[in-house]
């Protein structure tokens, strides 16, 4: 993270998760990927995660898993798989793009018995 994002994200964490959550929300950098790397790098309460998750993921799928893999790392099983449940797209092809970026981390979710048990929900409940 280069200097300017460590002084947004300080600047957001003294804002707290909620208010740090509207702000990023109402104020989308014109660049996603330096929007996810703040999201990345604060401590969010489960209702920003999702608030945040159902603003952002829901745009048509990314062309890479960066965005996906953001949230992953922050979320718990459970969560994360709902924040992609409400953010499914209709479109057939956007499915297949948003399953293929989430393959891996499906798959590193699965390392737990939770985590696969909350995937193998998931993955039945796409068929």
């Amino acid at each position: 993270m280069d200097a300017t994002l460590r002084q947004e994200a300080a600047r957001l964490r003294a804002m707290g998760s909620s208010q740090a959550a509207t702000f990023l929300i109402e104020n989308g950098r014109q660049s996603w990927r330096p929007t996810f790397v703040l999201i990345q790098h604060l401590s969010w309460k489960v209702v920003d995660q999702m608030r945040l998750a159902e603003h952002f993921l829901p745009k048509k799928p990314f062309a890479d898993a960066f965005p996906y893999t953001v949230f992953a790392s922050f979320m718990a099983v459970d969560h994360f798989l709902a924040a992609i449940d409400r953010v499914w797209p209709h479109d057939k092809s956007d499915r297949d793009l948003l399953d293929y970026h989430l393959g891996p981390i499906l798959q590193e979710f699965e390392q737990t018995e939770k985590g696969k048990l909350a995937v193998q929900s998931f993955r039945s409940s796409r068929q």
